[in-house]
């Protein structure tokens, strides 16, 4: 029987130290007991320095009650998904984390430890603050910036394209673009597509747009490819 399990040890093994989220188990006085490569990195520390430290030494002071409370929800037998916190480094420089926190139970069901799964979030929360930063200056240009797929059909409606052309964004998302041009036009929205499609922009090319009320707009118009993280 002892045979048969120890293939299982070796692959949760691998598996364990393999892991790209740091991982780090403790017993109910909070002293860690176990930690994997992925966690040395994170905090700057091998495992023989993390091992028999408090993990409390690892949370900053500022979250530290707020963390003490959710592990005796742990101790209660509660697994924590998916939690938005801080963690420090060994050069106690704090760094935004996701934290799955899970009760680890003897052969009883009894709890006598908890494992938190880490991952560290700093590059996404820089991504949502240049993202929140570039929506706030779409939003409040006074030019018109649409955007659309490449089948023309309008995703997006800033307040300038509002002023502009008299549509709400209500009344334009989901609609094609050519509500804008005018019958006369139409072909020139296949030639900025198909320059689109080739990953070329389009530079202030001077063409006339509608209003919604009819009337033409004469307009200065750049277009510019969207692009996946694969290029395409």
């Amino acid at each position: 029987m002892k045979n048969n399990l120890l293939p299982d040890l070796f692959t949760l093994t691998a598996i364990f130290e393999g892991m790209e989220d740091a991982v780090l188990s403790h017993d109910l006085d909070y002293i860690i007991l176990n930690c994997n490569p992925a966690a040395e990195k994170m905090f700057g520390c091998p495992a023989p320095v993390l091992l028999g430290q408090n993990i409390l030494t690892l949370i900053p002071e500022s979250v530290r009650q707020e963390q003490l409370a959710i592990l005796e929800r742990v101790w209660s037998g509660e697994r924590i998904n998916h939690l938005y916190t801080v963690r420090s480094s060994k050069l106690q420089i704090d760094f935004p984390v996701s934290l799955t926190i899970s009760p680890i139970r003897d052969e009883q069901g009894e709890v006598i430890g908890a494992s938190h799964i880490m991952r560290d979030v700093t590059h996404e929360r820089e991504t949502e603050e240049k993202r929140g930063m570039l929506a706030a200056i779409v939003e409040n240009s006074d030019d018109a910036i649409i955007s659309k797929t490449l089948n023309g059909i309008i995703t997006t409606w800033n307040g300038g394209a509002e002023k502009i052309f008299g549509y709400q964004e209500r009344e334009t998302i989901g609609k094609h673009i050519s509500i804008l041009i005018p019958r006369d036009r139409l072909s020139e929205e296949d030639v900025i597509i198909e320059n689109i499609r080739n990953g070329n922009k389009v530079d202030h090319f001077q063409t006339v747009r509608l209003h919604k009320n009819g009337s033409a707009i004469d307009i200065s118009l750049t277009v510019s490819p969207v692009k996946d993280r694969h290029g395409t």
